[in-house]
C-alpha cells in the first residue's frame, strides 16, 4: 500500500530583492524527490495547480490512469509544465504525449491550381505519415490518407487527441454527404479511424473514440454516373493524343499509351502511374503486373497485355531506354487523371459529359469491364480480370448496357412468324362436301342413334364404305382412324394433329 504524499506549499520565494513576483508550488512526487514549480501571480489559482499536480502524484504513485477531470486539467497547462511533468516521471510520456499537437501544418497553394495544400510538419499526424513511409506504403496512398484525416480535422477543429469525438466526426460526415457523397465521407472517417487505431497503440490515447461509428449508408442519389466510351471515341483519343503537346508532364505519345492500359488491362490511374519497367513483360505472353503496394486491394496481379499495346510498348522502351526501376511515365502527375484526359478528349470533340454519365479516366476501366462482357466472357472471368472481390461490384458498377445493345441482343433471337404456318384440321376426316350444318336434324340426335342402333357395326362400315377420304397431303392416311361424327371437328397447327 502506497505511502500518504506530503502536503503541498505554496509560498513566494525569498530573492535577493525581496519576495518573487509569482508564488511557487514546492511538493514531493512520488519518489520522494522535493520539487518546485512556478505558479502565477494570484495565489488562488496557484492553490489550484498545486491541488491538481498533487492529486496527480498520488495516482502516479498507485499506478491509476488519470481520471478525465486531471486530463482535462492537464491539457490547458502550458507545454513546459507538461514537459517538466514528464521529466520527473510525474506524467508518463505516453500521457504527455496525448496532449501534444494533433498536427502542426501550413497551407500552401498548389502550383497552377486554385486547390490549397496542407503541408503537415510536426504533430501525431505527422509522426503517423513518417509510420507508413517506414512501412513501405506508397506516396499516393500517404498523401491521401494524411489529406483526409487533415482536412476533417480542421474541419472539426481538433487540437489534441482527446478533441477527437463520435458526435462531431458523424455531423461532419452529414454535411460532406450533402455538400459531395456518401463515398467521400466514408472515405474520411475511413482514414481518420486507422489514424486513430495508430495513436491507440502510441497510448497516445486510452481508447478509439471512433470505434463503434459506423460508414453511412450508400445511396444512389450523389452517385456519380461514368459511361462508356465508345470504339469510335477511343480511336478519336488515340489520333488526337499521340502527336498532341505536351502537358501534364507527359508527352502526347505517354497519354495514348496510358489511355490504352486503361481500357486495356482495366488498370486504374495510380495503378499506371506507379507502374514501372520491370512490372511490364514482353514476348510471347505479355503482361503487366500491379504490386500490392500500389493496388487498391493491397494484392499483387497480373494481367494480359493486347498484342498490339504490347509491341507498341516494346517500341517505346526502345526509344526510351532506362532503368527496371524507373516510371513507365515518370513525370504523369498524382491525382491528375481526369483533368488531363478531359483536355485531350476536347482535341478530340469528345463531350466529358453527356445524359449517360461522365467520361473521366476511371470510365476507361467501365470500358474495359464492359467491353469483355459484350463480347461474350464469362462474367467470373470478367471479375478475376476487374481483379474485385465481389461478383456484384462487377454486375452493378462496371457493365454498363445501352439501349443500342438491348436492341442488338433482341435482334438475334429467333423470330417465328405465325401467319406462315399451315393451319389444318384435327379430326380424323375433312369435313364431307354436305355438313350436317346444313341439315335440319340435331347432329347431337344423329350420333346417339347410331351409337344406340343395333346395326351399329354393319351400317357403319356400309356407309365408310362409300365415303372416300380425303386425300390430303397434310394429314397422315390409317386404316384405324375414328368412325366420323364421333369427335367434332377442331382446328389447329400442323404441329398439333392428331390424326396419328
Amino acid at each position: 500500500m502506497a505511502r500518504l504524499r506530503k502536503p503541498y506549499s505554496v509560498r513566494k520565494k525569498q530573492e535577493k530583492n525581496g519576495p518573487s513576483r509569482k508564488y511557487h508550488i514546492f511538493f514531493r512526487d512520488h519518489l520522494d524527490i522535493e520539487r518546485k514549480l512556478t505558479g502565477t501571480t494570484d495565489k488562488a489559482t496557484t492553490e489550484y495547480i498545486a491541488k491538481n499536480i498533487f492529486a496527480i502524484v498520488n495516482i502516479q504513485a498507485r499506478g491509476e490512469r488519470l481520471t478525465s477531470e486531471l486530463r482535462d486539467f492537464i491539457e490547458n497547462r502550458p507545454t513546459k509544465l507538461r514537459e517538466k511533468l514528464a521529466e520527473w516521471d510525474i506524467l508518463d510520456a505516453n500521457t504527455n504525449a496525448g496532449f501534444e499537437p494533433l498536427m502542426v501544418y501550413t497551407k500552401v497553394k498548389a502550383k497552377n491550381s486554385k486547390l490549397t495544400i496542407i503541408d503537415v510538419t510536426g504533430g501525431h499526424v505527422f509522426g503517423w505519415k513518417e509510420s507508413m513511409k517506414d512501412r513501405g506504403y506508397s506516396v499516393h496512398h500517404i498523401r491521401e490518407s494524411v489529406a483526409k484525416v487533415a482536412r476533417i480535422s480542421i474541419d472539426c477543429k481538433f487540437a489534441v487527441p482527446s478533441d477527437i469525438n463520435e458526435a462531431k466526426v458523424l455531423s461532419w460526415m452529414a454535411e460532406t454527404k450533402d455538400k459531395k457523397s456518401v463515398g467521400v465521407a466514408n472515405g474520411h472517417l475511413k482514414s481518420l479511424k486507422v489514424f486513430c487505431r495508430w495513436m491507440l497503440t502510441k497510448e497516445a490515447i486510452t481508447s478509439n473514440p471512433l470505434q463503434h461509428l459506423k460508414p453511412l449508408k450508400k445511396t444512389d442519389d450523389k452517385v456519380r454516373p461514368r459511361r462508356v466510351f465508345t470504339v469510335d471515341e477511343v480511336k478519336r483519343l488515340n489520333a488526337a493524343t499521340i502527336n498532341a503537346p505536351e502537358h501534364h508532364g507527359s508527352t502526347g505519345l505517354q497519354r495514348s499509351l496510358s489511355y490504352r492500359i486503361g481500357y486495356g488491362t482495366g488498370w486504374r490511374y495510380n495503378e499506371i502511374l506507379t507502374t514501372e519497367r520491370k512490372d511490364i513483360t514482353l514476348g510471347r505472353k505479355p503482361s503487366i503486373t500491379v504490386r500490392a503496394i500500389n493496388a487498391k486491394n493491397k494484392k499483387t496481379d497480373t494481367n494480359p497485355l493486347p498484342p498490339k499495346l504490347a509491341k507498341d510498348l516494346e517500341q517505346y522502351f526502345k526509344d526510351n531506354p532506362a532503368m527496371p526501376h524507373t516510371k513507365v511515365f515518370p513525370r504523369m502527375p498524382i491525382g491528375k487523371g481526369a483533368a488531363m484526359i478531359k483536355e485531350d478528349m476536347k482535341l478530340a470533340g469528345i463531350p466529358y459529359k453527356t445524359d449517360e454519365g461522365t467520361a473521366d479516366f476511371h470510365a476507361l476501366r467501365h470500358t474495359y469491364g464492359t467491353w469483355l462482357a459484350l463480347r461474350g466472357t464469362l462474367i467470373h472471368i470478367t471479375k478475376e480480370l476487374m481483379r474485385h472481390e465481389d461478383i456484384n461490384t462487377t454486375n452493378k458498377y462496371y457493365v454498363h448496357i445501352s439501349e443500342a445493345d438491348k436492341a442488338a441482343a433482341i435482334s438475334e433471337l429467333p423470330d417465328i412468324d405465325i401467319a406462315e404456318q399451315i393451319l389444318v384440321k384435327t379430326g380424323t376426316f375433312d369435313a364431307p362436301e354436305k355438313s350436317t350444318a346444313n341439315s335440319t336434324e340435331n347432329p347431337a340426335k344423329i350420333r346417339k342413334d347410331t351409337v344406340k342402333s343395333g346395326k351399329a357395326g354393319t351400317d357403319t362400315k356400309a356407309e365408310s364404305s362409300n365415303v372416300k377420304p380425303s386425300k390430303s397431303k397434310d394429314l397422315p392416311q390409317s386404316s384405324s382412324m375414328r368412325v366420323q361424327g364421333l369427335e367434332p371437328w377442331t382446328y389447329g397447327l400442323k404441329s398439333r394433329c392428331s390424326a396419328n
